[in-house]
C-alpha cells in the first residue's frame, strides 16, 4: 500500500522515463543531448546494422525508423511501406527483420492472422521517438523536463512505445512468443502475449485515450488465436485461455480506489488494473 506522495512520486518517474529513455547524460543541455542521442542512433543504423547485414541502402532502415516513429504503434499495410520506402516487400521484410534484430524497431503482429498483410511498428526507445517525429507533433518533449502545458498526444504515444518495449522484455521473460495485438468492437487489445494456449492481454487505457478498457477486455475472445507450426501453414490446436485480462492505466478507476484492490471480477473474467509505473516494474 502507498500513499498519495508515493504513487504521485512513482507516477512521475514513469513519466521522466517516458521523456528520456532512461539514459545518463554528462551534459545539461537539452540540445547537446538531442544532438548525441541522435546521431548515435544514426551511426548505429547506417554503419553498424547496415554493414553487419550488408545493406546497400541504409538510408532505408532511417526512413522506416522515421515511420514508425511518425505512426508510432498504428496499423500499417505493408503495400504502403513498399510504396514509401520503394522496394518490394520481401525488401521491407528484411528490413524490418534487421531493424528487430538490432532492437531499434519491433513489429507487432494481429494475433487472429495466421498470413501478415498488416503490421505496427514500435521503435524501442522513447528518444528515438521524440528525435525522429515532426517538432510541431513532439513541441514541448524535445526538452528533458517537465513542461507546463502537457502534450497529451504525443506523450500517450510515447507511453504506447515504452509500453511494448516493456511487453517485449516480459515476453522473453515467460517464455511467449511474441507480442501481437487484436482489434474488438470497442477497441484495441494493443499487447498479446502467448505461449502454449496461455494468453495474457494487456489493453492501454492511456490519457486521453482512457475510454473502453473494461469493454474491450471482456470482448476479447482468446480462441481467435491462430499460430501456425514453426517453419510450416499447419495450425497448432492449442485451448486458448486468457481468465486474467489487464488494463495499464496512468489513472486507476473509481471503483479500484474505493475497493483497495486491482481487480474487478466481471462474470467469468477477472479485469486486472496496472498503474502504468508498476507496469514498468514487473521482470
Amino acid at each position: 500500500m502507498f500513499d498519495a506522495d508515493d504513487r504521485n512520486n512513482l507516477h512521475d518517474a514513469a513519466r521522466t522515463y517516458l521523456r528520456t529513455g532512461g539514459t545518463l547524460h554528462q551534459t545539461d543541455d537539452p540540445s547537446i543531448r538531442n544532438d548525441l542521442s541522435k546521431s548515435h542512433f544514426l551511426l548505429f543504423l547506417y554503419k553498424e546494422l547496415a554493414k553487419h547485414r550488408s545493406i546497400q541502402q541504409p538510408g532505408n532502415l532511417h526512413r522506416l525508423s522515421s515511420i514508425a516513429a511518425t505512426n508510432a504503434g498504428e496499423e500499417l499495410q505493408y503495400t504502403d511501406l513498399s510504396d514509401q520506402i520503394g522496394v518490394d516487400r520481401r525488401t521491407v521484410d528484411n528490413y524490418l527483420d534487421v531493424l528487430d534484430e538490432g532492437i531499434a524497431v519491433t513489429e507487432s503482429h494481429d494475433y487472429t492472422l495466421r498470413r501478415y498483410r498488416r503490421t505496427r511498428l514500435y521503435l524501442r526507445n522513447p528518444r528515438h521517438l521524440v528525435l525522429l517525429s515532426q517538432r510541431q507533433e513532439h513541441h514541448g518533449s524535445e526538452a528533458y523536463e517537465q513542461q507546463d502545458t502537457l502534450n497529451h498526444e504525443f506523450e500517450y504515444k510515447l507511453a504506447r512505445t515504452v509500453a511494448f518495449d516493456h511487453a517485449k522484455r516480459l515476453a522473453f521473460n515467460v517464455g511467449a512468443y511474441d507480442v501481437e495485438y487484436t482489434e474488438t468492437e470497442s477497441g484495441l487489445v494493443d499487447y498479446i502475449l502467448h505461449r502454449n494456449g496461455h494468453v495474457l492481454p494487456f489493453i492501454l487505457s492511456y490519457h486521453p485515450h482512457t475510454g473502453n478498457a473494461e469493454t474491450i477486455a471482456e470482448e476479447f475472445t482468446p480462441e481467435s488465436g491462430q499460430h501456425t507450426e514453426s517453419d510450416s501453414e499447419e495450425l497448432q490446436e492449442f485451448d486458448y485461455q486468457a481468465p486474467y485480462r489487464f488494463v495499464i492505466t496512468d489513472s486507476l478507476p473509481k471503483e479500484a480506489k474505493e475497493d483497495e484492490s486491482l481487480i474487478i471480477e466481471k462474470d467469468e473474467t477477472s479485469i486486472c488494473y496496472l498503474p502504468f509505473w508498476l507496469f514498468l516494474l514487473i521482470c
